[in-house]
């Protein structure tokens, strides 16, 4: 007897065993395995832009294709769509014969209802217009309390927002002005900074060809873009045309997400103590 209790045990101890294992792998796979993006755009009058996203080993996929305002998106998973899924036509037909199968309404059904109301109407006591000119005057003096009074009201309120105003922006000033606060930016700053790097394209490519009506204008304006050449350095070429009005551009770029790294980001976020205490003070102070 022992034997067998031993023995269903252990069987549910391996069983146990195996699905934590799956359960690992599933989420290592999520972390670890990175999701690829790639983006081709080129703009010469009309606008031609692929994007394709992929994530394990191209099982799951997203591709948008934009021709000018025609924009195409697609989600599949293996060789199933999920998105955008196709219309039966069985669901039109359906429609269409609910649609015959409603009665027409009768002409006129009010008037069959009630034709005695029409030819024999009420007779309505006549009103008496006339007004007293006291009421008049009384009537006139009223609203010039209201409007004093409405106006009385509305400049409280404005002054007490004004005073609630300032009183929020003392609490933000003396948090900027805290060391804790700048701790915590400097904090949030790096790690959104490290984020970004991981995020951003590992390879980026692109082509701008432009030209303007005068040719000092189209000079002007490459000289204003060389001024910006240590940030995108040899990744996009400059074709400036002297000679001809013209503009178009092409790029291409590529990278990869790993989940594992925003996971790290936002737990180092989250458990900072004075990234924490700076919310409850935005908080505290909203």
């Amino acid at each position: 007897m022992t034997a067998v209790i031993l023995s269903v045990l252990k069987t549910i101890g391996i069983v146990l065993l195996c699905i934590l294992a799956v359960i690992l792998s599933l989420i290592l796979v999520i972390l670890l395995v990175p999701i690829r993006y790639n983006v081709r755009a080129s703009y010469d009058e009309k606008l031609d832009a692929h994007i394709r996203v992929s994530w394990i080993l191209h099982i799951i996929r997203f591709h948008l294709d934009a021709k000018n305002t025609d924009i195409k998106m697609s989600l599949m998973i293996l060789w199933f769509t999920l998105f955008p899924r196709k219309e039966k036509k069985h669901h039109a037909e359906k429609s269409a014969a609910v649609m015959k199968n409603i009665p027409a309404e009768k002409d006129h059904p009010a008037e069959k209802d009630h034709p005695a109301e029409k030819d024999h109407p009420a007779d309505v006591p006549k009103k008496d217009h006339k007004r007293k000119p006291d009421s008049k005057k009384n009537g006139h003096f009223s609203s010039l309390l209201c409007t004093f009074r409405n106006i009385r009201f509305k400049i409280k309120d404005i002054c007490g927002k004004i005073k609630d105003g300032n009183m929020k922006l003392a609490h933000y000033r003396d948090i900027l002005e805290d060391e804790r606060t700048r701790r915590a930016l400097a904090e949030l700053l790096l790690r959104i900074k490290k984020l970004c790097r991981h995020i951003l394209p590992g390879c980026f490519k692109a082509r701008l060809h432009f030209g303007m009506d005068d040719p000092a204008s189209t000079g002007e304006f490459l000289g204003f873009l060389c001024m910006f050449y240590p940030l995108y350095g040899e990744h996009i070429k400059l074709e400036p045309d002297f000679e001809s009005k013209c503009f178009d551009t092409d790029l291409y770029m590529k990278g990869h997400i790993q989940l594992i790294f925003v996971l790290i980001a936002g737990l180092k976020i989250y458990f900072n103590k004075d990234i924490r205490n700076l919310w409850k003070e935005i908080k505290n102070g909203g």
